[in-house]
């Protein structure tokens, strides 16, 4: 987010502050953008009597749903613990850990996505190969499939490939067991924690209902879970803002501005911001990522 941007979603807020107000929650992409917002916010007379509550989005959605965020480090331990019992003779485990850490974030895009796992881990050969059973994903969950692999086929079939497809193999068991074994402890990595609250939400488990306001703001992309937790705010009154360059919404040739266009459709901004956005296009904001 830019600080253009945090100054006037202060502004904004400042604004329409209402009297007694106390249960104000902000959603951002991160706690940094947070911080500078608290900071701007602070620079009120308003201050002293009223700050909202601000929450990066993984905070927010750790907050709401049922599972605790694993440790990273235990996590790789317990996913090659997992590998081990799978093959008849285990990499050591300095070998595995690049391997790992590439696995879990894979889960957790294709949960953030809401991906069905069997589709993704097929052993595929051939580009052309995925296109009968993709059939019917949404267009976000196709572009994250497709993209990871069009990078893998780019080039020639290394031995670093082979092994890859080799162990790509073994993954939707690996990933089966190891979403079987944190939920029996009630963990989850982030991905995991988004797809649960998300599958609540589409099941009427969970409405995320809430007594006061809700802002949700800076966010561009969206991938699947995030579009169902926005949806069920925005039937409880959210407020939108939205982060973009003008010129790249308006860009038809690029797919990323389409789904730009398709979120600030289906999640109208409560205030235009393009006097930020349209003026001195050359000046050096500051960018809170």
């Amino acid at each position: 987010m830019t600080e253009a941007i945090l100054k006037r979603l202060a502004d904004y807020m400042l604004r329409t502050a209402k009297e007694g107000e106390d249960d104000l929650l902000v959603i951002l992409p991160n706690r940094r953008a947070g911080l500078f917002l608290q900071r701007y916010l602070s620079e009120s007379t308003l201050s002293s009597m009223w700050m909202p509550r601000v929450s990066g989005i993984g905070d927010f959605i750790e907050a709401e749903s049922e599972l605790r965020l694993s440790d990273p480090v235990e996590l790789q331990f317990r996913l090659y613990d997992i590998y081990s019992t799978m093959v008849e003779e285990a990499e050591p485990l300095d070998q595995f850990m690049p391997w790992g850490e590439m696995m879990i974030r894979d889960f957790d895009e294709l949960d953030k996505y809401l991906v069905d796992a069997e589709q993704l881990f097929q052993n595929i050969r051939d580009l052309k190969a995925l296109e009968e059973p993709l059939a019917g994903l949404e267009p976000e969950q196709l572009v994250f499939i497709r993209q990871f692999w069009e990078g893998f086929y780019e080039g020639d079939m290394t031995p670093e490939k082979r092994q890859f497809l080799q162990t790509w193999e073994l993954l939707p068991r690996l990933y089966k067991k190891l979403q079987e074994e944190l939920r029996s402890v009630g963990e989850g990595y982030q991905g995991m924690q988004y797809r649960e609250l998300a599958e609540r939400i589409l099941k009427g488990e969970h409405a995320l209902e809430r007594g006061g306001r809700t802002i949700v703001a800076g966010f561009n992309a969206l991938n699947r879970c995030e579009k169902v937790i926005f949806s069920a705010l925005r039937e409880h009154g959210a407020a939108f803002f939205w982060d973009y360059d003008q010129r790249y919404l308006e860009d038809r040739g690029e797919e990323a501005g389409r789904f730009l266009r398709e979120n600030i459709k289906r999640f109208p901004e409560a205030e235009k911001l393009e006097d930020f956005r349209g003026l001195d296009m050359e000046k050096q904001f500051r960018v809170f990522e």
